[in-house]
């Protein structure tokens, strides 16, 4: 039972720190261009209820970060980003 704990946990870490690499390639380019002319906001901004609520559902019943983390590292790229 340990380990089969530590596995979920260290795989849900892993998924939270892959995350930061999710739109790491278009951060680099908005950020060399100092523009984000060609990005669709709308796309971006559609991604914003369902990370917002997946965050505050999980949030509000305490369950571990390492289980919803992804969803607000993506959540702040998509703000970022649009």
């Amino acid at each position: 039972v340990a380990f089969n704990v530590i596995l979920s946990k260290t795989l849900g870490y892993c998924i939270v720190a892959g995350s930061f690499f999710l739109q790491l390639p278009q951060l680099i380019k908005i950020m060399k261009s100092k523009s984000v002319i060609g990005l669709s906001s709308l796309s971006r901004y559609s991604e914003v209820p369902i990370n917002s609520s997946t965050v505050i559902y999980h949030y509000l019943k305490n369950l571990p970060f390492s289980t919803y983390g992804e969803n607000v590292i993506v959540l702040i790229q998509n703000l970022v980003c649009g």
